[in-house]
């Protein structure tokens, strides 16, 4: 995860672009990836899938649950959220972000 990776701070309704570093890891190249929002309790909230570049309206999360202010971390899981065994392919921002209330 190249962004947000840490250290970023969003208001609920901006729009966050989310990217992987296709460089680095082909598995997460846009094809399939699942983009999850991770909470301090180490929660994952599905927020959306594919491309390499995404981008999310900080509103709500899978099945229209809201967010809430607070600090998070983005993980990418590919392809597809295929993960048999110890296998599954991810990667996760270094540090945590903040979103505050607008």
């Amino acid at each position: 995860v190249v962004s947000p990776n840490g250290g970023e701070t969003y208001a609920l309704g901006d729009t966050l672009t989310i990217k992987t570093n296709t460089g680095y890891n082909t598995d997460l190249n846009g094809a399939g990836n699942n983009y999850f929002l991770i909470d301090a309790a180490g929660n994952a909230f599905e927020i959306g899938y594919e491309p390499a570049t995404y981008s999310w309206k900080i509103l709500t999360y899978s099945q229209g649950n809201v967010v809430v202010p607070g600090t998070y971390k983005l993980r990418a899981v590919g392809p597809f959220g295929n993960c048999p065994g110890t296998t599954c392919v991810m990667d996760e921002s270094d540090q945590t972000f903040t979103i505050v209330q607008r």
